[in-house]
């Protein structure tokens, strides 16, 4: 039975989300990890592993799927697209929201867990590996529904769609999205799109059937809202920094963080961050007022320039 033109335009659009999903998740989850474990290529190349190798069994036992019983309950391939993608999205909604993000990292290095490729590492295991997996089965299932007497053609056209959605995933996400509607909103599109592609699928629009994926996409916008942002007391969050400005209820200083360092603080009355004022007092305030004025080299720190 071969499908109808619109089925097929409706199949490829689920394949390209699902790339541009997948490359996506690898950017962000790289992002949002750079203020707990930098961005040294060490941490970097565990993140992108934890991304091709799940990916590699996804499509590899994807392949291998065939309809059977999962208890009293039958398992077709399109259950089992919506099974995936319902359970990669809770997962994602930790891998790539910054609350869960910081929670998890806190409770790490609370308890004595501080080596980077060890948090790196840990991370990608538990919030990664199994949504990528999941994800990475979608191509080899989604071929099921196409005729098999043009499978190189179909094919063909599948790795396009796929390798198309995962161009757009690296190009939008970084270079426009990231740097304009910032991070948490980027991670925010991601579980719309999850569930719009969830939606695709099924057969009827029963609200109550589709209630959990509407669930899961409401609490990842409310995860990466801007009023969690406010709260968490982040002014800007875009490709390069999450950039934080706090204030001491006590000191009334006032602290900007670039990816949880701290690089400058302004304290009421006026006095500048220790290292500046260890600075000033040491080095620039000896300087003789009589001499001839001196070249100085200022080397910046982002968050402020200290200048004379």
């Amino acid at each position: 039975m071969s499908l109808k033109p619109r089925a097929i335009f409706l199949l490829f659009i689920v394949i390209l989300t699902e790339g541009y999903i997948v490359l996506s998740t690898e950017l962000l989850a790289i992002r949002q990890t750079i203020p707990f474990v930098g961005s040294g290529t060490d941490t970097i190349s565990i993140i992108i592993a934890a991304v091709l190798m799940p990916l590699a069994f996804g499509y590899y036992n994807g392949g291998k799927f065939k309809p059977h019983y999962q208890g009293r309950r039958f398992l077709t391939v399109r259950s089992k697209l919506l099974q995936n993608i319902l359970v990669s999205s809770v997962f994602l909604i930790l891998a790539i929201s910054y609350v869960p993000l910081f929670l998890f990292f806190t409770l790490l290095i609370q308890n004595g867990i501080y080596y980077r490729l060890l948090l790196t590492g840990l991370y990608a295991t538990i919030f990664l590996v199994t949504p990528v997996y999941l994800l990475g089965q979608t191509i080899p299932l989604v071929s099921n529904f196409f005729s098999k007497e043009r499978l190189s053609e179909n094919t063909g056209r599948m790795l396009f769609f796929s390798t198309i959605g995962s161009f757009l995933g690296a190009v939008l996400s970084t270079i426009i999205l990231m740097a304009t509607i910032g991070v948490h909103h980027t991670a925010s599109l991601t579980f719309l799109l999850l569930a719009a592609i969830y939606l695709l699928l099924r057969k009827d629009r029963n609200l109550e059937r589709n209630l959990p994926i509407l669930c899961i996409a409401g609490m990842g916008l409310v995860f990466n809202s801007s009023s969690v942002m406010e709260n968490l007391h982040i002014v800007e969050n875009n490709q390069y920094n999450t950039i934080m400005v706090t204030e001491d209820p006590q000191t009334h200083s006032r602290t900007i963080s670039l990816n949880n360092n701290s690089s400058s603080t302004l304290h009421a009355d006026g006095r500048p961050h220790e290292y500046i004022h260890f600075i000033e007092k040491h080095y620039i305030n000896p300087l003789p007022a009589e001499d001839a004025p001196k070249r100085i080299l200022v080397i910046g720190a982002g968050g402020f320039t200290l200048g004379l």
